[in-house]
């Protein structure tokens, strides 16, 4: 996405626009190729403005409210934004020597930025400020929050990995009736064969800490021809985060490779078999899911798309995953790892 300008008055940058620029509360823009409500959040907090892209989403809408669905902004249309103060701090790298310096311009010590025990979990801690200072890696950030537009949470899994539901009608998501790709060809719904974008999205989300559903996920394959049909592609995907991330998909079955993900914070989408006569290819994939942790004793965690619910899988003795049985017996057979998964990485800058 291009930094945010303001076309309100001379189509100057913000940040270049002292006559004036401070006193306004919004400003206008021009969307572009590629934006979503997430990117263009994340635009103002580059040019600092304070609060979380969940925030900036639901300040933006609270503005534009002829926005009728949050998932879909067309190239073209002028919304209002949140103006960015004249002299808001811009994201610049600091040296070694002003780095403490630089955390409390970014973030003045305000009650969210208190030390940890006092404060909400939002923003960086006093003590991540003296460890940038000293040089040593700040503490984690806190998980994520991933917000409906309604303003409500998703549901996470312990890791923090948001549990989306492919079959979602609920006026904060509502991406069930989007159709993948390309429907005149083979109208398929998210809710009906939505499971592997889903999983993606799930992937995507906890990787990037942005609010990537699969309506937005979709939104962004169907302008950059993310598609083979109704199948997406799997390395376009990794593209509709801020930064882009790299995701493989292989047919090559390895465990180790999957625990190596998992055990550094990584989740990986697996395929599965669970009904007989599978028209998901030689593997027999039936449907996909988003593993987001593993536990001992050889149980895994995974985030189900078909029901929003986080559900266990057992390693087997041929190094196969397959699914414990839960309460109430869904789905009719177990899951078991077809042999495909796919993998997600820091993409390399050219």
């Amino acid at each position: 996405m291009q930094p945010i300008r303001d076309v309100s008055q001379r189509n100057a940058c913000l940040a270049d626009d002292p006559e004036g620029a401070a006193s306004r509360t919004t400003t206008a823009y021009v969307v572009q190729k590629g934006d979503t409500l997430s990117k263009i959040a994340a635009g103002l907090q580059r040019q600092g403005l304070v609060g979380s892209t969940a925030e900036l989403v639901r300040r933006i809408l609270t503005l534009n409210p002829q926005i009728k669905d949050p998932n879909r902004i067309e190239k073209g249309d002028t919304l209002q934004l949140p103006a960015v103060p004249a002299q808001a701090p811009q994201r610049q790298a600091e040296s070694k020597h002003n780095r403490l310096e630089g955390y409390f311009v970014r973030f003045p010590m305000t009650p969210a930025y208190l030390p940890p025990l006092l404060a909400e979990k939002s923003g960086p801690s006093f003590s991540a400020g003296l460890a940038a200072m000293t040089g040593k890696a700040p503490a984690p950030a806190p998980a994520a929050s991933f917000l409906r537009t309604d303003g409500k949470p998703f549901p996470t899994s312990q890791d923090g990995t948001p549990r989306y539901k492919q079959r979602d009608m609920d006026a904060g998501g509502n991406w069930g009736d989007r159709y993948l790709g390309d429907k005149a060809a083979e109208p398929k719904r998210i809710a009906d064969k939505g499971c592997a974008l889903t999983s993606v999205a799930m992937a995507l989300s906890k990787l990037s800490g942005e609010t990537i559903t699969p309506g937005v996920l979709d939104a962004f394959l169907d302008t950059h021809d993310g598609y083979v049909g109704n199948s997406l592609k799997w390395a376009t995907a990794g593209q509709a985060t801020q930064s882009p991330i790299s995701v493989t998909k292989t047919t090559t079955w390895n465990l180790d490779a999957i625990d190596k993900e998992l055990d550094a914070g990584r989740p990986v989408v697996l395929a599965v078999d669970y009904k007989v006569g599978s028209s998901g290819g030689n593997v027999g994939t039936d449907h996909w899911v988003c593993l987001t942790r593993r536990g001992t004793d050889g149980v895994y965690f995974a985030n189900d798309p078909a029901t929003g619910a986080e559900i266990r899988f057992q390693k087997q003795s041929d190094g196969q995953l397959q699914q414990i049985n839960e309460s109430g017996g869904s789905p009719p057979k177990p899951y078991r790892s077809s042999g495909e998964f796919a993998t997600f990485s820091k993409a390399v800058q050219s």
